[in-house]
C-alpha cells in the first residue's frame, strides 16, 4: 500500500494537484451544508439571501410580464423576502442592462438550487472550454484556470466565469469571425464597466467590421427596448446612478469588497472626490496604453492580454468574483510566449493575493493587476531592447 501511495504521489502534476483541491472544497463546502445548513437554501427548499437571488427574483419579474419592476428595488426586496420566506436586512438591487433580464428569466423557470448549481456548472464550462483554447496546453490552462477567483465565483453563482468565457471568446475569434466576435462584444454589455475600452482598441487596431457589428447590436437592443417599454431603460439608467451613489459614494456594501484604484482609495481614506479623480486618471492613463498598444506591431496575443488588464485597471467596478477574468489576460500571455521563473512567480502571487481577500478583507485587486501587469511591461522592455540590439544589423537604406 505504502508503495502504491508514493507511485501515486510521484505521478501527481501542479494539475493534478489542483483537480484535487477544486474537488475536495467543494466536498467539503457540500459537507459543510449537510451537517451545519446550506449556503444555497435551507432545508425547505428556500433560498438563503445571497447575489444569486438577485438574478432568480429579477427573472421572475421578467417572466411574469414585469421587467420593470426588476429595476424597483423595494418591488424586487418584496419579492426576494417571499421567496426567501422570511425578511432579511440588506437589498439586493438589479443593476444589468435589459438584454439580460431574459437570461435571468430563463433561469427563473428552474427551482432556485437547480437555477443556481446549473448557472454555476454551464458558465464554468464555457470558461473551461475558452482557457483551453487561449492557452492550447491542458496543463497550463488548468493550473492557471482553476484559479481562486474561479472558485469564488463558482461556489457563489455569480458571473465572473460568463464574463471571463465572453471576453476570452471574443478575443480569440477576432480575427478569423470579426461579426461573431462582434456580437460577443455587444453580449459583453450587459457588465458594460468591462466594455468601456474595447470600441477603443477596436478602432486603433482598424477592426471595423467588428466595432460595426459591436455598435448595431448593442444599438439594437436599445432601439428596441425605447420602442417596446421605454419605461425598462429610464430606470435602467437611473439605477446606474444609484449604483454609483450606494455602492461607491456612500459604500452600503462595503468599501473593501471594491477590488479596483477606487476601492483601495476610499479604503485608506480618501474621500470620493479624490478616489474618482485617481480613478479617472488611471483610466486615461490606461486608454492612452490601449491606443498605443493596438496601434503597435505588437504580437496579437500580447494585445489582447493588454486590453484584459487596462479593462479590469480602469473600471470603478471591480468584486473578487470578476477576477477570471486576469486568467484570460494571463492565457494570452502564455499564448504569446511561455512563462519564465519570474512570471510565474509574479502570477503566483496575484493568485495568492486574491485567495488572500476570504482573509484580509481588503481591495487586493489593484495589487494583482498589477503583478500580471508587470509580466506584460518586462516583456515590452526585452522586446525594445532586443530591437534595439538588431537595429545596428538591419541594412541601411538610401
Amino acid at each position: 500500500m505504502w508503495k502504491f501511495i508514493r507511485a501515486e504521489f510521484a505521478k501527481t502534476s501542479a494539475s493534478r494537484l489542483l483537480v484535487i483541491l477544486w474537488i475536495g472544497g467543494l466536498i467539503g463546502l457540500s459537507l459543510r451544508a449537510a451537517l451545519f445548513g446550506g449556503y444555497i437554501a435551507n432545508s425547505h427548499g428556500q433560498p438563503i439571501p445571497g447575489e444569486f437571488l438577485t438574478t432568480w427574483s429579477a427573472g421572475q419579474m421578467m417572466a411574469s410580464g414585469r421587467a420593470a419592476a426588476a429595476y424597483d428595488a423595494d418591488l424586487l426586496h418584496q419579492l426576494q423576502v417571499a421567496d426567501v420566506g422570511h425578511p432579511f436586512v440588506g437589498y439586493f438591487i438589479w443593476f444589468f442592462p435589459p438584454p439580460f433580464l431574459f437570461v435571468a428569466a430563463l433561469l427563473a423557470q428552474f427551482p432556485f438550487v437547480a437555477a443556481y448549481v446549473g448557472w454555476s456548472v454551464v458558465t464554468f464550462i464555457a470558461y473551461a472550454a475558452c482557457t483551453a483554447r487561449i492557452f492550447r496546453d491542458r496543463a497550463a490552462s488548468i493550473i492557471y484556470g482553476l484559479s481562486p477567483a474561479a472558485f469564488m465565483s463558482f461556489i457563489i453563482a455569480q458571473d465572473g466565469l460568463f464574463t471571463a468565457a465572453l471576453f476570452g471568446t471574443a478575443l480569440l475569434t477576432l480575427n478569423k469571425r470579426p461579426i461573431a466576435s462582434g456580437l460577443l462584444f455587444a453580449a459583453l454589455a450587459y457588465k458594460p464597466q468591462f466594455g468601456l475600452l474595447v470600441p477603443v482598441a477596436l478602432l486603433a487596431g482598424g477592426y471595423w467590421r467588428t466595432f460595426a457589428t459591436a455598435a448595431a447590436a448593442t444599438g439594437t437592443w436599445l432601439i428596441a427596448w425605447l420602442v417596446l417599454d421605454p419605461a425598462v431603460i429610464i430606470l435602467f439608467l437611473r439605477g446606474l446612478f444609484l449604483a454609483n451613489r450606494e455602492l461607491l459614494t456612500l459604500g452600503h456594501q462595503g468599501l473593501h469588497k471594491i477590488q479596483s484604484i477606487y476601492g483601495l482609495s476610499r479604503t485608506v481614506g480618501l474621500n470620493d472626490d479624490w478616489a474618482s479623480a485617481l480613478t479617472v486618471i488611471c483610466g486615461v492613463a490606461l486608454l492612452g496604453i490601449v491606443v498605443l498598444a493596438w496601434r503597435s506591431a505588437l504580437s496579437y496575443p500580447a494585445k489582447a492580454a493588454i486590453l484584459v488588464l487596462c479593462s479590469l485597471g480602469a473600471t470603478p467596478y471591480l468584486y473578487i468574483y470578476d477576477f477570471p477574468l486576469l486568467t484570460i489576460a494571463i492565457g494570452f500571455l502564455w499564448r504569446d510566449a511561455a512563462f519564465d521563473g519570474f512570471e510565474r512567480a509574479a502570477i503566483a502571487i496575484a493568485y495568492v493575493l486574491i485567495a488572500a481577500y476570504v482573509l484580509i478583507a481588503i481591495p487586493v485587486g489593484p495589487f494583482a493587476v498589477f503583478a500580471v501587469g508587470l509580466c506584460v511591461a518586462r516583456r515590452l522592455v526585452r522586446l525594445r531592447r532586443g530591437a534595439e540590439t538588431l537595429q545596428p544589423l538591419l541594412p541601411r537604406t538610401s
